[in-house]
């Protein structure tokens, strides 16, 4: 949204200052040369800023943060299919469900929270 909203101030700033140019023929040309080609210059920086905006920062990666309240204590994980001893680091996120991934037997499988009634 906010590279549209650019996109056309930019276009109107370059725009309007050429509008100013071309009126300064008619009389009082140094203030309104001036006024036209810095509207033309604001425009065009506004215009590259926003091109080299969207090639930089078109696809940010997601972060997600997990804020747990209260007391938590960790418990020692172990693998479903194996027993063997499992991490933080074999813990991953993906798609907004939490994967384990054993480093002894290989096997990937999804935590599924059992309930607790």
């Amino acid at each position: 949204m906010f590279r549209l909203i650019a996109l056309v101030l930019s276009v109107g700033l370059v725009m309007l200052g050429l509008v100013f140019l071309v009126a300064s023929g008619a009389g009082n040309t140094a203030s309104r040369l001036v006024v036209g080609a810095v509207m033309i210059a604001a425009g065009a920086f506004l215009l590259v800023f926003v091109r080299r905006s969207a090639m930089h920062g078109g696809s940010a990666a997601p972060s997600q943060k997990i804020d747990l309240s209260g007391d938590v204590h960790l418990e020692e994980m172990k693998c479903a299919r194996c027993g063997g001893s499992l991490s933080a680091q074999n813990v991953s996120v993906r798609a907004g469900a939490v994967f384990i991934s054993c480093p002894y037997c290989r096997s990937e499988y999804q935590i599924e929270e059992k309930p607790r009634w």
